[in-house]
């Protein structure tokens, strides 16, 4: 078990628990260098849901940028975690992992599919015109902007692979958070309206939990 695996699965800000409920089941047998190899059957064990659940969290995850999976023909699949930040507390990124002690083989490559190889970003990575339209046609309550730079910094700082760069851009885009716009003269928010934020968040969680078990059902 990585206690840096866990501590970050528990502090990701992820908005499903199933998701969330996955991702620390995987976290909770992760070695040194953030791999792990837990069955589907366990992680079901472990969160509670489904076994179509638990795939489909699995694929999201990956999806995501959280990990990445290797396929391995007559044993669990190996999933190699993306924590962000994580060279300070001597877990690798996935490409270039060394051994560090691991009972099994370590994940040194993406797999290629139908689609190609996967790569890493580039630092000279921009999504280009027509695609920076589309963002600001999607989402124009956000800074496309701002969200563009802190995607290139997440994953250049992440070091995960990926097959499609621009699909990944806008999945992030997709899931960018609004722009909160301050009222007039700058006034900060009353305490009163604190609370509802918090308690609108609380009740979009819980919607989200409603969600997934209707999906598992």
């Amino acid at each position: 078990m990585s206690i840096e695996a866990l501590n970050w699965a528990f502090n990701l800000p992820l908005d499903k628990p199933v998701l969330k409920a996955v991702l620390i089941g995987i976290a909770n047998h992760a070695n040194p260098a953030g791999e792990a190899w837990p069955s589907v059957e366990r992680l079901m064990l472990y969160s509670g849901y489904k076994e179509r659940a638990v795939r489909k969290a699995l694929s999201d995850l990956e999806e995501l940028g959280f990990m990445a999976v290797q396929e391995r023909p007559g044993r669990t699949n190996l999933f190699a975690l993306s924590m962000r930040g994580a060279r300070s507390a001597g877990v690798h990124d996935v490409q270039g992992r060394g051994a560090c002690g691991a009972p099994e083989p370590t994940l040194t490559t993406i797999q290629k599919d139908k689609r190609g190889q996967a790569s890493r970003m580039s630092p000279l990575w921009n999504p280009g015109p027509e695609l920076l339209q589309w963002a600001r046609e999607a989402r124009p309550d956000i800074d496309v902007g701002h969200e563009t730079d802190c995607f290139r910094d997440y994953w250049l700082a992440n070091g995960a692979t990926k097959l499609d760069w621009s699909a990944t851009y806008r999945n992030w885009i997709r899931r960018a958070r609004a722009v909160w716009k301050a009222e007039p003269r700058s006034v900060r928010p009353s305490p009163a309206a604190v609370a509802e934020s918090n308690n609108q968040r609380v009740r979009r969680f819980f919607d989200d939990m409603a969600d997934d078990a209707t999906d598992i059902t």
